[in-house]
């Protein structure tokens, strides 16, 4: 039962959907969890203290420094463009909230072989049942509709039914890159035998499916996933054993699947008119034209634009635009926006904190290969979109795995 329970908070904490009157989840798993810690009696204090220690050396400390220097950024400029301090700020405040999830979970499971990282793939397993559910029945995607807040539902109504039917309240990028992250994990715990055949047989096939509605960025985790489980130098013959049974496996859910449509008209339609259209939009568009692109990629090149050198080395203090709705200059180009806002120098130390806090801090415990590969990754995917220190989404799904995935912290 108290599995159950931290998995159900650690859902509400990592994808904050809106909840009637205290707006998001979040606030209900952090206090959720500091009234369960009154109520445990048994906490492993030296494991808190070494997991509190890490989180403020690798998160808490580090981005509240960034948090004030961009607003001197925004002073020096004279401008009253406060939102990239704010960002910083809302990140801050993730990190420290995580702290009496962190508490509850060594009080309640950190012992024996309750494994945190297991939970996450557990957590983002039943988000993508809930997607794929929304897509089979319209009125679950209504009801799921009244928890999601109403920005991510207007852009969600744009797509015909295919997108937007996470149980989240981020619904595209910031989704999309967490299930790479988890992806990634689940190749290393697969690969070095912490996870069975039969555990990823059934998650990976129902995540990538999910991964349809959530964007095409997100089919990156699953091109990474069998990249780590191909290449693998650990007992490298009974990985690729492994990972051609685990292919036939996925051939043959596929085979039920395509039955499975076939055999319901409706969503046979919503299938093959909209979301496979919409998923491999660039290999129908290079069928046709010759040319590997999408809408999104026409739109995304137009947003890399020549600045001046003074904006380049210094910024200009602004985030957003003018109005205060938008992006300031209209782009929301991943390194773009930072480098508009305080300079290239700016956007290196917060490169620098996510090499040291995550390709560093994660590397320590899944090895240099993987440090690797989520350092190749984050880079590819802050050319689409911000990764780098602001997306809470992101360092929700990243923070458990801070925790070394295992008994107790090092």
């Amino acid at each position: 039962m108290k599995k159950i329970i931290f998995t159900i908070i650690l859902f509400m904490y990592i994808f904050s959907f809106k909840l009637p009157l205290i707006n998001s989840t979040f606030y209900a798993a952090v206090i959720s969890s500091v009234f369960l810690i009154f109520s445990t009696k048994n906490i492993n204090l030296v494991a808190v203290k070494i997991a509190v220690n890490k989180f403020s050396m690798y998160i808490i400390y580090p981005l509240s420094l960034f948090t004030v220097i961009a607003a001197c950024i925004s002073l020096l400029h004279a401008s009253s463009d406060l939102s990239y301090s704010f960002s910083l700020l809302k990140v801050v405040l993730y990190a420290v909230s995580f702290i009496p999830i962190v508490i509850l979970y060594y009080a309640w499971l950190g012992h024996g072989n309750n494994d945190i990282s297991k939970i996450v793939y557990n957590v983002f397993f039943i988000q993508s049942l809930i997607i794929i559910s929304c897509l089979i029945n319209p009125m679950l995607r209504e009801f799921v509709g009244y928890f999601q807040f109403e920005d991510a539902v207007a852009v969600s109504e744009r797509y015909n039914g295919i997108r937007g039917l996470a149980l989240a309240g981020p619904q595209f990028f910031a989704l999309a890159c967490s299930y790479i992250f988890v992806f990634i994990f689940i190749a290393h715990d697969f690969v070095h035998g912490k996870l069975s055949l039969k555990y990823v047989s059934i998650t990976i096939p129902i995540m990538l499916l999910a991964t349809f509605s959530i964007g095409r960025t997100a089919l990156l985790g699953a091109v990474v996933y069998f990249l780590i489980a191909v290449t693998s130098k650990i007992n490298k013959l009974a990985i690729n054993i492994k990972v051609i049974k685990s292919l036939f496996i996925y051939l043959f859910l596929f085979g039920v699947g395509i039955l499975y449509v076939m055999f319901n008209p409706a969503l046979s339609e919503l299938l093959f008119n909209n979301l496979i259209p919409f998923a491999f939009e660039f290999i129908i568009k290079y069928l046709d034209t010759g040319t590997a692109s999408t809408t999104s990629t026409d739109i995304l090149q137009n947003m890399y634009f020549p600045i001046s050198d003074y904006t380049f080395l210094l910024g200009d203090g602004m985030y957003s635009a003018v109005n205060g709705v938008g992006y300031y200059m209209g782009t929301d180009a991943g390194y773009m926006r930072p480098i508009l806002f305080g300079g290239v120098f700016f956007f290196l130390m917060l490169a620098m904190h996510w090499l040291f806090s995550f390709c560093y801090g994660l590397g320590v415990i899944y090895g240099r290969y993987i440090s690797f590969i989520i350092l190749v990754v984050t880079l590819i995917l802050q050319y689409k979109g911000e990764v780098i220190a602001v997306q809470p989404t992101i360092i929700a799904t990243l923070l458990p795995f801070l925790l070394l995935a295992r008994k107790g912290p090092k």
